[in-house]
């Protein structure tokens, strides 16, 4: 019984994972277009935004804002705080590494380019987004009952061949 219940579990693990990835690239696309306001309308310092951004989120997304904000509050210059946030907080995400190529491109524009070019890359990125967000979402349709009937019928199978 402890056999189907860990393999069970461990299905419906993954099966949450395709479920999550989905619903965390939309945040991110929606913390990007956050950012954006903040920075190009509302003009507030690189800082203040990310943190506004940050405690508007749903976790573990706004982990990775509040991180940036860790990182630039210690001086680091804005790329090396959004990649060192993302390498920090990224793998407790359902995202994988490309879901935050975007982010990190806008990373290295931020503080070192104008606004036109900042907006450019940020339209980028959002587009960018919404295909990853596309292809998450035809991930989850394929696999998530998948992993969640792979779970109860390995551990139905390791019962049987146990027994």
């Amino acid at each position: 019984m402890l056999v189907l219940i860990s393999t069970t579990g461990l299905g419906f693990g993954m099966a949450r994972m395709y479920r999550a990835r989905p619903q965390q690239i939309a945040h991110l696309a929606q913390a990007i277009r956050l950012l954006r306001q903040d920075i190009e309308f509302g003009q507030i310092p690189l800082i203040s935004a990310v943190q506004r951004v940050g405690e508007s989120l749903p976790s573990p997304v706004s982990q990775v804002f509040t991180e940036i904000v860790d990182r630039l509050s210690k001086r680091c210059t804005a790329e090396e705080a959004f990649h060192h946030a993302v390498r920090h907080v990224g793998e407790s995400t359902a995202m994988n590494a490309a879901d935050f190529e975007p982010l990190l491109a806008i990373g290295s524009v931020v503080g070192t380019s104008d606004r036109s070019h900042l907006s450019m890359e940020i339209d980028s990125a959002l587009i960018r987004l919404q295909g990853r967000e596309a292809e998450a979402i035809e991930a989850q349709r394929k696999n998530e009952r998948l992993w969640q009937y792979l779970g109860i019928l390995t551990g139905l199978l390791l019962i049987l061949v146990m027994w």
